[in-house]
């Protein structure tokens, strides 16, 4: 177990500083102006510097905002060459930006798990991993807890211009590559309508002209060929009945066309709009935040506590400060009415941790086959799978409350039972599954 006090109090520096200077160290905060605040103030550029550090609770005076940013920059620069670089008859790039959880057992097409692991630097992955591990829980915000996913917390901090840019790109390959497409060229407009309209409203819009482009590229694509197909017959149990099933797809020559001309579009616009993009991202977040908190003061004439503050502000401390609820009072020139305490559980990473507890609790790969032969052992197998992941947020609660949850804190009724032959069973093989690993783990 690990826990750690995170300290963002003004007074972590000897002698308060005066109005002026805290007010020149939060806009530190947000333009990095260390030096003008230092002349401003008659002090040196290194006591800023040490001030501000002191205020932010940690070891550098660069801000929690500013480090993110950095790292969403260079994220971004990697993620649009290895995009820039894809080739027909390379595999596909689903899985490159995390944005779902992590089911195991079920053998079907989809994401690649963990593919920035294999093209991303393992450098830029650590930071990642490092910088968006921790969130609050708006029902417990005096503890930071585990993060599972860092990378899919990250994206959803770049917001919808990984999720546009991405997703075109992916198009632009099934299109091609097969075996099929969730959209059409001529439906990408429609597809992304409601993330196109809040990078327009972020003043970072995709110019119209990337779509025309791509409609007009395909009729470049080669004819559709067939890919190749697999054809399966299975014999039912009671020996009446053979199923044939087949799969295939088609694919088109020219992905290389679609690419290039996405990936003009997708340069111009990281020159032009990025920056302030990410700019954009953060300042409204904290800005949404420091005004939700001074209405709820003028409407209730006092300030939120604790717990009412993380209920508006979670996400924009998860986004920008690694959950720390306390930081972010400190970001928007308020000081914290607590100092949230971290603490971390999860002894290896989120996928291998649920794929250990699915195999404790009887789990094996299933397919589509066994769904048919066998449904019950498949149900049994999904139902596994589905606990499985949820033992990490199980782990997020326990580090919450100090204590192992309660089934009605856990959420049981969200889950099936049968698996096991009933609640009560099936509560206790699970915790007994997540301790099993757990303690394999420190081993």
């Amino acid at each position: 177990m690990i826990i750690t006090p995170v300290s963002s109090s003004p007074a972590a520096f000897r002698g308060a500083p005066s109005a002026g200077v805290a007010y020149g160290i939060t806009e530190c905060l947000r333009s990095t102006k260390a030096a003008s605040v230092a002349v401003e103030h008659g002090l040196g550029v290194d006591d800023v510097n040490a001030m501000l550090a002191a205020f932010l609770g940690q070891e550098t005076s660069t801000s929690p905002v500013e480090q993110r940013v950095d790292v969403l920059s260079r994220w971004w620069a990697q993620f649009e060459a290895i995009h820039a670089r894809q080739t027909t008859g390379m595999p596909t790039l689903w899985g490159l930006v995390e944005d779902g959880l992590y089911f195991v057992g079920y053998g079907q097409q989809g994401p690649v798990p963990q593919l920035y692991q294999r093209l991303m630097t393992p450098e830029l992955v650590a930071e990642v991993n490092q910088l968006w591990d921790g969130i609050t829980l708006p029902r417990w915000p005096h503890t930071i807890v585990s993060e599972p996913y860092p990378h899919k917390l990250m994206a959803e901090t770049l917001g919808p211009a990984v999720a546009v840019w991405h997703g075109i790109a992916l198009t632009a390959w099934y299109v091609c590559e097969g075996p099929y497409s969730r959209t059409p060229l001529s439906g990408l407009r429609t597809y992304h309508e409601n993330d196109l309209a809040m990078l327009a409203e972020a003043g970072a819009p995709i110019h119209t002209s990337l779509f025309d482009e791509l409609e007009d590229a395909e009729r470049y694509l080669g004819p559709p060929q067939d890919l190749e197909t697999h054809v399966q017959e299975l014999q039912l149990p009671d020996g009446n009945i053979s199923l044939r099933f087949s799969g295939g797809g088609q694919r088109r020559d020219g992905f290389e066309i679609l690419r290039d001309i996405n990936t003009r579009h997708c340069r111009w616009w990281t020159d032009n709009y990025l920056a302030a993009y990410l700019r954009s991202r953060w300042t409204q977040e904290l800005t949404a935040v420091a005004r939700e908190l001074h209405r709820t003061i003028a409407a209730k004439g006092k300030t939120p506590t604790f717990r009412q503050f993380a209920r508006f502000a979670a996400l924009a401390a998860n986004h920008w400060f690694n959950g720390d609820v306390a930081s972010l009072y400190t970001a928007i020139g308020e000081k914290a009415p607590a100092t949230p305490r971290r603490v971390d559980l999860l002894p290896i990473g989120a996928h291998d941790f649920i794929n250990a507890v699915y195999t404790a609790l009887g789990g094996k790969p299933y397919d589509e086959q066994l769904r048919i032969t066998d449904f019950e052992a498949s149900d049994r197998f999904r139902q596994m799978s589905r606990l499985a992941t949820a033992s990490i947020y199980y782990l997020q609660i326990t580090e919450a409350l100090g204590r192992v949850p309660e089934p009605t804190e856990f959420g049981v009724n969200r889950h099936e039972w049968e698996w096991a032959g009933g609640l009560d069973k099936g509560w206790r093989i699970f915790q007994d599954a997540i301790e099993q690993v757990r303690s394999n783990s420190h081993r």
